[in-house]
């Protein structure tokens, strides 16, 4: 293959991005890779195509990262301080690439779902990684009414469980039935096992959350995350201080 070919390919390819039309991608862009003063044709993973194949297939039961919920308007004051040091630890060490997650918990309102869409919009817009997340009550409802329908195309929960980076928003939250158990357990195990990291958000601590949630969940929360206390006032009644 001529070296103009690998050029004119990526040109074509490039113009798909702009419209966002991804069907006809196979999710590779061309490259070339000088080593040793010699060059390779080479193709590298599009990031953009595996976004956008995962949010049409996984639509009706995963979030996106909502560009609005970053450290700029992020509030941060002498109680939060640690956590938010924290979070700027995770990024700058990239413990994320390691499959290292972190568990916010605190009371409502305090801001634990905000900084932890900030660590995801800072890895979604500054790395290779791209990351969803998902609202545990609205999943499980929406996972068992699609299971109930009985036409099952495919097992959303082991897709959701291969995305590189998920939040999984207010865990304990739900009432844990054996059922629901074996779904969350599914979920954590998969990305325990394959040291996908996972950033999780609570407002039990870990020894209630154990009592709430069973001990398979427990374990495989603290395997996956290390625990982080958010300490602050609730930030959803100052937003109606008016």
């Amino acid at each position: 293959m001529k070296f103009i070919d690998i050029f004119e390919e990526g040109e074509e390819i490039l113009k798909k991005c702009e419209k966002k039309d991804c069907n006809l991608c196979s999710g590779v862009i061309p490259n070339l890779l000088i080593i040793d003063g010699k060059i390779y044709p080479t193709y590298e993973p599009c990031k953009m195509y595996y976004v956008r194949r995962t949010k049409e297939k996984l639509k009706e039961f995963i979030i996106e990262i909502p560009y609005n919920k970053n450290f700029l308007n992020f509030e941060i004051d002498e109680n939060l301080e640690p956590a938010v040091n924290v979070a700027n630890l995770y990024l700058k060490k990239e413990l994320y690439k390691k499959g290292n997650g972190i568990y916010f918990y605190g009371s409502v309102g305090s801001g634990k779902t905000h900084l932890a869409f900030a660590i995801l919009n800072e890895i979604n817009q500054k790395t290779e990684y791209y990351s969803f997340a998902i609202f545990v009550p609205e999943f499980v409802q929406k996972i068992r009414d699609y299971f109930s329908n009985g036409d099952v195309e495919f097992n959303p929960i082991i897709e959701i469980a291969k995305i590189p980076i998920l939040l999984v928003d207010d865990l304990g939250a739900e009432r844990y039935t054996e059922w629901v158990q074996e779904q969350i357990v599914q979920l954590l195990d998969y990305r325990y096992r394959n040291k996908l990291a996972t950033i999780i958000t609570s407002n039990l601590k870990l020894n209630d959350l154990k009592e709430k949630v069973g001990e398979r969940i427990f374990s495989r929360v603290v395997g996956l995350s290390k625990p982080i206390l958010v300490i602050s006032d609730d930030r959803r009644k100052k937003e109606q201080n008016w």
